[in-house]
């Protein structure tokens, strides 16, 4: 009971002095809060309308809330390049620079430039598209981005009348980069017929054993018959050091029965034109039938009997054409030329050859008809042991096997494991005995099938029906 009154007691206490403390405070007459209400009213009337003028921040807030949450991406690295004379003089302002990675080019033009840059023609690989261009500042330097695999740098200076390039290759994540420019020149070579008319989409390089690149120079001759093989002025100052590396050529490549060239010699003006005389030729097309429209591949031509001789000769390689619908072109064969063509399937396993032949009619076109439908075209499916399909190229390896031999190549099998192998009787010539399927897991053999043939080798479509791997093989 007494510490109930205590405590009633000490209540009244605090309450009385707080009435105590609000009475004697200095109050603020009327007249003055009324001024400072208007003074407030009139700042936030100032702050809407200046509100009402700007742009909403409030969504500026909440964006920069969500960029400050989430990571800001780094700015991409950069490749400064330099591109300096012989002498370290920057290049002129405005100077070209393009950097070429294997993707924008073709593998002919990338094989081209691991020869030798000097054998590679400058103006076409500064006219691509590539994804990487810019040009110098006063002091030669340009920014590109940083590579990301291995690429080349092209540079192209034109003071006047004057042009210089420069070539550097460089390695994926290079930082800086330094070009030297020089004055180059192509080897300008004109081919002609017969009848000294020019003769367009020629190939055309340079021959010779002491070449350093296999490709060097190689270019199509134009409307003109006019072609342009750079790296001529550097080979030639090349074999001049040496006091000659043998005789040096422009050559067509094209099929002959001799090589056709002209001898440049070293001490050749580049103002010259070198004219170079194709043979009697004519253009063979080649066309195949027997398996439906649309048909797509490559057809080589090779020489028949091959022919002995100088190798770096280049008339001696097997031209290849692009088969599309059915039809290839080989626009320049040289009379009498003797040659056998093998075709291959972009949609088919296995190579078909023609018996040799020749072409026969100056300057005309001559057709050959190539029957696909003459082989033997084998379908079926292939399953491992389990019932699942074998897939793609990697899965499987076939092999055809006759008394005249054997042949066979990766297998090529669609997403339900269907395969097609065309079977022509000169790959196989007499007989045809098994066709034996090999399942590859990680490059090993796994198990095997073996479908045999009773009747041999006949013309025609065969359905094998479901081929399935049984047996198994152990890793070796």
């Amino acid at each position: 009971m007494t510490r109930l009154l205590l405590a009633v007691a000490l209540a009244a206490l605090i309450t009385a002095g707080w009435f105590l403390a609000q009475s004697s405070w200095p109050r603020v007459p009327q007249e003055h809060r009324d001024r400072t209400d208007e003074r407030v009213n009139a700042a936030e009337s100032a702050a809407g309308a200046n509100r009402a003028a700007a742009p909403d921040s409030s969504a500026d807030a909440t964006d920069t809330g969500s960029d400050l949450r989430q990571p800001v991406a780094p700015a991409p690295l950069r490749l400064t390049v330099k591109v300096v004379h012989r002498d370290g003089a920057p290049a002129a302002t405005g100077t070209e620079v393009v950097a070429i990675t294997p993707t924008d080019v073709t593998a002919l033009e990338w094989l081209q430039l691991s020869d030798t840059e000097l054998a590679v023609d400058p103006e076409h690989l500064l006219t691509l598209e590539s994804p990487a261009r810019a040009v110098t500042d006063d002091q030669g330097i340009a920014s590109l981005p940083r590579p990301e695999s291995w690429t080349w740098l092209v540079a192209r200076e034109i003071e006047g009348a004057t042009t210089r390039y420069g070539f550097e290759r460089v390695e994926t994540g290079t930082a800086e980069a330094e070009i030297r420019l020089v004055r180059r020149s192509p080897l300008r070579v004109r081919v002609l017929d017969q009848f000294e008319r020019p003769v367009a989409d020629v190939p055309v390089q340079l021959a010779g054993s002491g070449l350093p690149g296999v490709r060097w120079g190689h270019a199509l001759s134009d409307a003109d018959g006019l072609s342009r093989l750079w790296g001529w002025s550097e080979l030639r100052d090349r074999n001049m050091r040496k006091g000659g590396a043998g005789p040096v050529y422009a050559a067509a490549v094209i099929p002959a029965e001799d090589p056709v060239t002209v001898r440049v010699p070293l001490t050749h003006d580049l103002d010259d034109i070198v004219d170079l005389h194709l043979p009697p030729h004519c253009e063979v097309v080649v066309r195949v039938v027997g398996l439906g429209p649309g048909l797509t591949g490559k057809v080589g031509l090779k020489p028949w009997p091959k022919m002995p001789g100088d190798f770096s000769i280049p008339q001696y390689s097997s031209p290849l054409a692009r088969l599309v619908d059915g039809e290839a072109r080989f626009p320049w064969v040289t009379l009498d030329y003797r040659f056998q063509l093998w075709v291959w399937f972009d949609d088919y396993d296995g190579e078909l050859h023609l018996r040799p032949t020749s072409a026969k009619r100056d300057g005309e076109r001559q057709e050959i008809v190539f029957d696909a439908g003459e082989a033997m075209l084998l379908t079926g499916r292939l399953v491992d042991a389990a019932g699942l399909p074998l897939v793609g190229r990697s899965s499987a390896n076939y092999l055809l096997r006759g008394e005249s031999g054997s042949s066979g190549r990766t297998a090529m099998l669609d997403d339900d494991g269907r395969f097609r192998i065309l079977v022509g009787s000169s790959s196989i010539p007499t007989t045809l005995d098994e066709l034996e399927f090999t399942q590859l897991v990680d490059r090993k053999a796994r198990g095997k099938v073996v479908h045999r043939f009773p009747n041999g080798f006949e013309r025609g479509r065969h359905d094998l029906g479901t081929l399935r791997i049984e047996s198994r093989t152990e890793d070796r």
